[in-house]
């Protein structure tokens, strides 16, 4: 009884997946995909994720505050990208720079997280102008999580 139940499965299974490939190479079910001259032009973003996340203490002398942030660089085209991998040493610098200067007040408040976000952005940006002569390579900086630990 079981082999006979596994026969009408498979045939169920080859009779189904022959009619769906039929269907689908017949151009039913998909999409007409744009032709190139329809389209417009191309825009690319890429987001290029800082690994591993950040953890920094902040907050001065006394009790012992870490931040861990885990942050996205939004690129036009990937000769940025490329540019960022190859300086992730420096980038890192300076992000862990300015999450330890810190105050218990800028971690906390959402305008807070906003200038850290900006001011965080600007230096990146400084840093690929003085390095490579290139200005605004990074669009926007983007806190993927942001931990606060008091």
């Amino acid at each position: 009884m079981t082999m006979l139940i596994l026969r009408v499965l498979t045939i169920c299974l080859v009779v189904f997946g022959s009619i769906t490939n039929t269907y689908a190479s017949s151009g039913h079910g998909h999409a007409e995909e744009p032709k190139p001259e329809e389209t417009g032009p191309v825009s690319t973003v890429e987001y290029v994720r800082l690994k591993p996340a950040f953890v920094a203490n902040y907050g001065g002398p006394g009790r012992l505050r870490y931040l861990k942030v885990d942050i996205s660089l939004r690129v036009m085209d990937s000769n940025a990208e490329t540019a960022i991998m190859m300086h992730m040493a420096p980038i890192r610098n300076v992000m862990v720079s300015i999450l330890s200067d810190q105050t218990e007040e800028s971690v906390m408040t959402s305008l807070g997280k906003d200038a850290l976000r900006k001011q965080a952005l600007s230096e990146i940006n400084e840093f690929f102008k003085a390095e490579l002569g290139v200005e605004n390579m990074v669009n926007d900086l983007l806190f993927n999580t942001f931990i606060v630990q008091q």
